[in-house]
């Protein structure tokens, strides 16, 4: 995994500075496995790869990396917040992250799970679950994303928990990194 974890960075490092040569500055986020994280020579390729992306870089961790070692994943992020990486906390509710952990991390993003996302409109708890983690995370001062949206009703309803940021299907499939721009300019005018 570690050098397929490079490459990512690495790759991700290299789109961004030819986004931001093209006059689209746009975030990457990268996703970190926990090896990779055991790797010493992480924060040196993410100084590396940071500089770069100009600063355009964010990196995504899963609540089951904050469990197996809480203090030296806060020395990393906070190395990585240094560095002006966004720190996301993807799939945000399938761990076992405990909300006092949650309070002590510098995230900038939690990432609801697609899990939670899908129950919206149906019956069960999942609406009144969703909205107590999108409160608790602006309580926390923490933007919040939803993963897989899908619907419009879905849509609509984030948008009324005032949920700004959202990727899935309704918006888009997964893209090539030179469609992206025409991508965009036809969403952003419609």
């Amino acid at each position: 995994i570690i050098p397929i974890g490079n490459w990512v960075i690495n790759t991700a490092a290299q789109q961004a500075a030819i986004w931001c040569e093209q006059g689209n500055p746009l975030r990457i986020a990268i996703n970190l496995s926990v090896s990779q994280l055991a790797d010493p020579e992480l924060i040196s390729r993410l100084r590396t790869a940071q500089t770069q992306a100009s600063g355009l870089l964010d990196i995504e961790i899963t609540e089951s990396c904050l469990i197996s070692n809480q203090a030296g994943m806060l020395e990393f992020i906070n190395q990585c917040r240094e560095l002006k990486f966004g720190i996301h906390l993807d799939d945000f509710g399938t761990g076992y992250s405990s909300l006092s952990v949650l309070a002590s991390l510098p995230l900038t993003n939690i990432k609801l799970d697609k899990i939670f996302v899908q129950r919206i409109g149906k019956e069960g708890n999942g609406e009144p679950l969703l909205k107590s983690m999108i409160s608790m995370a602006k309580e926390l001062g923490i933007a919040v994303v939803a993963e897989g949206v899908e619907t419009q009703s879905q849509a609509d309803f984030l948008k009324e928990q005032r949920v700004l940021m959202a990727q899935g299907w309704l918006y888009a499939p997964a893209m090539k990194a030179n469609t992206l721009n025409a991508w965009r300019t036809e969403f952003l005018t419609h």
